[in-house]
């Protein structure tokens, strides 16, 4: 079950993200690329090109979630 709350702290991810990315190689573009701490507790929020999908991925106490949805049409960001 996805557990977000409005105590945490969100990151919206502005470049597009090739969502070919699953668990390595997100966690590498937040260290890498984004320069922050993929373990910091924080919400990083992806979308993709067509901005068709949206991806939450973040740490808690056992390890990394990667939540995924896709959109029913295209949202103007």
């Amino acid at each position: 079950m996805l557990s977000l709350s409005g105590g945490m702290k969100y990151v919206f991810c502005e470049g597009n993200v090739s969502f070919h990315y699953k668990w390595d190689g997100l966690e590498n573009y937040i260290r890498y690329i984004l320069r922050e701490d993929p373990r910091s507790g924080k919400v990083f929020i992806f979308m993709n090109r067509k901005h068709t999908q949206l991806r939450a991925f973040y740490y808690e106490r056992s390890g990394y979630v990667l939540s995924e949805k896709k959109l029913d049409r295209m949202m103007n960001v």
